[in-house]
């Protein structure tokens, strides 16, 4: 991308280098979903799967877009029916056999769901406060939404594959769930619930971190199809 290209989408964003969103298209997920499966291979979401689930509720998802318009940075995050979410847990399914019908959306009630937390994943082009930044944008995108769905209790849940999933486990205090030798993917899972009293800390933490007016988060999408707009 030319100079001027780049002036012309920083004037399109506004003055921040970054936009937290839903992924704005079809292709824009296509891509993340690329970067999922180079990072994550056989526990990740097939393509099939993770695009009926987008077309199910895109907001399922936020991304992090930079200047040009690539995807740095991306979470997903996964409101199960009891059932299911007892199965993940347990080890007898595990991501890659996640479908839409498994899945809580504007119809159910998103409390009553266990939410399992699939992706957390920030570029490793950027230096350590840059990606400190971005990922503090994710997890604030994510309590933002849960804010404007007036959700008081959540049980979220996480399996740990990466450094910025065991960042997650650490910011909110997950507790072991079930060990890795019990699940047919081998990986620990970890989860707790969120409560107005850690949501309000969260989000005063969040605030200090990624006040810095280097991300631009774009809330107006986050709840569209889970609120049956």
């Amino acid at each position: 991308m030319t100079n001027q290209r780049r002036k012309q989408a920083r004037a399109v964003e506004g003055d921040a280098m970054f936009v937290c969103d839903v992924p704005r298209s079809l292709a824009d997920f296509l891509s993340l979903m690329s970067t999922e499966r180079r990072l994550f291979g056989e526990l990740a979401l097939s393509n099939e799967n993770a695009k009926r689930i987008f077309d199910f509720c895109p907001e399922f998802y936020s991304a992090i877009y930079d200047d040009t318009g690539a995807i740095v940075a991306y979470s997903s995050a996964f409101p199960l029916k009891s059932e299911h979410a007892s199965d993940l847990i347990s080890g007898v399914m595990t991501e890659p056999d996640l479908e839409p019908d498994m899945l809580i959306g504007a119809e159910g009630s998103i409390e009553k769901s266990k939410v399992y937390i699939g992706s957390v994943v920030v570029s490793d082009r950027f230096d350590p406060f840059t990606r400190s930044i971005l990922l503090s944008s994710l997890l604030s995108w994510r309590v933002t939404q849960m804010t404007q769905l007036a959700v008081s209790r959540l049980s979220v849940f996480m399996v740990t594959v990466s450094e910025e999933g065991d960042r997650m486990v650490h910011f909110v205090g997950a507790k072991k769930l079930n060990d890795g030798a019990n699940r047919k993917d081998g990986k620990s899972v970890y989860g707790r619930t969120i409560t107005p009293g850690f949501i309000a800390r969260a989000s005063r933490s969040l605030e200090r971190c990624a006040n810095g007016r280097l991300v631009e988060m774009r809330f107006e999408r986050c709840h569209k199809v889970l609120a049956g707009a």
